[in-house]
């Protein structure tokens, strides 16, 4: 309906516009300066369109992600495309009206997809997209340190294709730019984001900008403490580290840890995320023996040699282990000393670098991980 309206109010001038634009075109040919003169009406007309679907753009229902659909989908409308067709030239026209509805109806029906985690491609950086069978997205970090515009070219397209239109919780493990620079950029743009969960640390500047700003487009922020859950369908996020902590030197350490769990009938499905934690991050959560044995680790600091120690790797002991990091990144990561204590546990690993966006699919008898490209 957004759309008819905006068409009332811009119809009435393409008249005047088209007429405008011949007379600019042909009084340029003899007087540039008068040509240019007469062009400023067209600018002014151009200028109320673009002010007019700015406005537009507020209002509710004005942008529709209907997301990509599977084969079902494809095959139920151009069926319904050839039916109308059918009806139209050889049977009674007054069906045509119901088999429009039906067509349009079509696309707003879910597309319930058992791809439910995508550990994100976004260059030298992180980013976990967590996406619930009720359609709910939980994005963890969000950055990259060599990939412009990582919102717009990285995690948008991602939310777009599973048809999110908002994010329902965005967690931050800390204020490195290679984990928040798309929320950075998702606030400017006004994204709709529910809550935002941080680590009880005071002395990140990054983070308490990000909470200030969050806090001006009325946004919910919340601090994270160990034992704290977040629910979302059928995923549960419990918070293992840190706890309030005063910022000392090292700002990896005082990375959130998440305990990620999906549980459908009797399969339980258990993902540890790791931020940029280090040793000695990784020492406090062994002693304090809040760590699980789990599924999927996602490697600690793009897979450096700093962090997945011997002590932490021996108490998770994770079936796969995926590094987020970017191709030919000038940090060398993943480590060799990383890949080798992974190999010590025979821990099979894949890196967003050579397989791309890492999926999680989940069936009947468990689950499996792909890369959105073949390795090179």
């Amino acid at each position: 309906y957004n759309i008819f309206f905006l068409n009332l109010c811009i119809l009435p001038l393409m008249s005047l516009l088209l007429g405008m634009g011949i007379l600019v075109g042909v009084t340029g040919l003899f007087s540039i300066p008068f040509g240019m003169f007469l062009g400023g009406s067209v600018r002014v007309i151009l200028e109320i369109y673009e002010s007019l679907c700015h406005l537009f753009l507020l209002l509710p229902g004005s942008i529709i992600t209907l997301g990509r659909h599977g084969k079902a989908f494809y095959i139920i409308y151009y069926g319904s495309l050839l039916l109308f067709l059918a009806c139209y030239h050889w049977f009674q026209k007054k069906y045509v009206i119901f088999i429009c509805i039906g067509m349009l109806c079509v696309f707003y029906v879910p597309n319930p997809s058992d791809l439910t985690v995508t550990i994100m491609d976004v260059g030298q950086g992180d980013g976990i997209c967590i996406l619930t069978e009720k359609g709910q997205a939980v994005l963890v970090d969000g950055g990259s340190s060599d990939v412009k515009n990582v919102y717009k070219y990285r995690i948008e397209p991602v939310l777009k294709y599973y048809g999110v239109e908002k994010i329902q919780a965005w967690f931050l493990s800390h204020g490195d730019k290679d984990h928040v620079s798309g929320i950075e950029e998702a606030l400017e743009k006004n994204r709709k984001i529910g809550t935002i969960l941080l680590p009880d640390v005071n002395g990140d500047e990054t983070l308490d900008k990000i909470r200030l700003e969050a806090q001006e487009r009325k946004i919910n922020v919340k601090k994270m403490h160990p034992g704290d859950k977040v629910s979302a369908g059928n995923f549960e996020m419990i918070c293992l580290y840190p706890d309030a902590l005063e910022m000392t030197g090292n700002k990896n350490d005082h990375s959130l840890v998440l305990y990620v769990s999906r549980k459908k009938k009797k399969q339980v499905f258990t993902m540890l995320l790791t931020g940029d934690i280090e040793e000695k991050g990784e020492d406090c959560l062994v002693e304090s023996g809040a760590l699980p044995e789990v599924d999927v680790l996602k490697a600690a600091h793009h897979g450096s040699s700093t962090g997945t120690g011997e002590a932490f790797l021996g108490k998770i002991q994770p079936e796969w282990t995926v590094i987020s990091c970017g191709k030919d990144n000038p940090y060398g990561h993943p480590h060799k000393e990383v890949i080798e204590r992974l190999r010590a546990i025979d821990c099979p690993w894949v890196s967003t670098e050579k397989y791309g966006a890492i999926m999680v699919r989940f069936r009947r008898d468990g689950y499996s991980l792909s890369g959105y490209k073949k390795k090179d």
